[in-house]
This record gives structure tokens, C-alpha cells and sequence, in this order.
């Protein structure tokens, strides 16, 4: 991987990093601010129970049930004219995982009264123990153009689960 590829996203990098720094949250709200334009997010009233608190160099996720909520993820704004530059979005994370751990990026397109999102091919999943782990998304050129916002989204499989990301970038491949 090339410094250009991870200095392409460098402010959203570095919002990530500042993740280190940020106050424990027991019980994420539905919708959870962490650092500006970072976010945890689950369905209102769904009964999913998510805890954040800063690690070593990084942060540690816990997420004790996800109730009835469709989805839950970790989600952070990029910049939409960096990603017009590229081919592929790419995220990397070196978590440490207390069982099983997985997660599916999703590139979601803003457009004027909708969103268009966009898969990974592949969930970015951990057995347990310390893992690199790797994922790109294809930028849709065909949405591109109805477009004016781009934001990544980590939804998390399972039940349950207990991570620590040691390191959580966003890359963009040309």
C-alpha cells in the first residue's frame, strides 16, 4: 500500500485516529456522535446495545446484543471530490477480536433525496485473535454524477462481539 493511497483520505485518517482520544460511551445512543462527522448507528428503539471506549492507540467496540436493530455500524463522512479520483475505495483495520468478529464496508452515495449504497464483495471477519484485516469497494461511476456526498459504513454481523481496531484507515485506489 502507498503513502498516496492513505494520504488521499489524510483528514479522515487522522478523525480516525483522534477515536483514541475520545471519552468512553457505555451505551451508545441510537445514533452516537463520537468525533466530528464519526458515528455509531443502530435502529431507534431497537433494544442494540453498543459500548465505545478508547484503547492504546485506538478503540475498543463492544457490542453486548443488537436487539432487534436491522442494522448496526460504525459510519464516517468522506470526501467526495478525493473520491471522484479514484477507482476503489479501500479501508484498513488491525483489530484484536475476543471470538468471532465481522463487518461489511458499504461506500454510501448521497443523492438529492436518496442514497445509493455499495458494497464490499467480501465482510471483513476475524476468528479471534489479532488480524490484519483488508476491504475494498468499487466507486459506482454511474451514480457519481447525481451524487454531492459520500460517507463509509461498517455494518457489523452477528449478535454479539468485542474488538479492539488498533489501527482503522481509509484508502483510495486509483
Amino acid at each position: 500500500m502507498s503513502n498516496e493511497q492513505t494520504q488521499a483520505f489524510q483528514a479522515e485518517n487522522e478523525r480516525l485516529a483522534e477515536l483514541a482520544n475520545r471519552d468512553a460511551v457505555e451505551r451508545a445512543a441510537p445514533h452516537q456522535d463520537l468525533v466530528p462527522q464519526i458515528w455509531l448507528s443502530s435502529q431507534p428503539d431497537a433494544g442494540a446495545e453498543l459500548s465505545f471506549a478508547p484503547a492504546g492507540t485506538g478503540f475498543a467496540l463492544r457490542m453486548d446484543t443488537a436487539g432487534h436493530s436491522p442494522w448496526v455500524s460504525l459510519s464516517w463522512t468522506i470526501d467526495f471530490e478525493t473520491l471522484r479520483a479514484g477507482r476503489y475505495v479501500g479501508m484498513i483495520a488491525q483489530v484484536v477480536s475476543d471470538g468471532f468478529f465481522a463487518a461489511r464496508p458499504c461506500l454510501r452515495l448521497l443523492r438529492k433525496d436518496a442514497f445509493h449504497d455499495t458494497f464490499a464483495p467480501q465482510h471483513m471477519a476475524s476468528s479471534g485473535g489479532a488480524h490484519l484485516l483488508q476491504s475494498h469497494i468499487p466507486i459506482p461511476p454511474d451514480v457519481m454524477g447525481d451524487s454531492h456526498g459520500a460517507e463509509i459504513h461498517l455494518f457489523f454481523s452477528g449478535n454479539t462481539f468485542s474488538v479492539r481496531f488498533d489501527r482503522l484507515e481509509t484508502l483510495l485506489m486509483r
